[in-house]
């Protein structure tokens, strides 16, 4: 897996040139050793890497950590509460105490 800034483009995998432009990403949720990325046109796409990996790569670019399955995408967010926060697909999130500070 490899993440091109300037172009916004994470490459899932590159023998089958699989990519994606973050841009289109509402969030990503861990599941053990694979993660499900949501992506705005509703589509799901599970990878085989860990959240960890993939946050590495792209929370430069506006994604945070809310919890320790959760990876959003700053776009994304129509509104926070104080557990959890509200995607622009009206998907609903848990906030953990822990990673609230990365929302403030």
């Amino acid at each position: 897996m490899t993440f091109d800034a300037n172009r916004g483009l994470l490459t899932i995998n590159e023998k089958k040139r699989k990519s994606i432009l973050v841009n289109n990403i509402v969030y990503l949720q861990s599941n053990i050793n694979y993660t499900a990325i949501y992506l705005r046109d509703g589509k799901m796409i599970y990878v085989p890497f860990s959240l960890s990996k993939i946050d590495r790569l792209i929370s430069s670019v506006g994604f945070v950590r809310i919890h320790q399955s959760y990876l959003v995408n700053d776009d994304a967010i129509a509104a926070i509460c104080p557990t959890e926060i509200h995607l622009v697909n009206n998907t609903v999130l848990p906030v953990s105490r822990r990673h609230k500070k990365n929302l403030l």
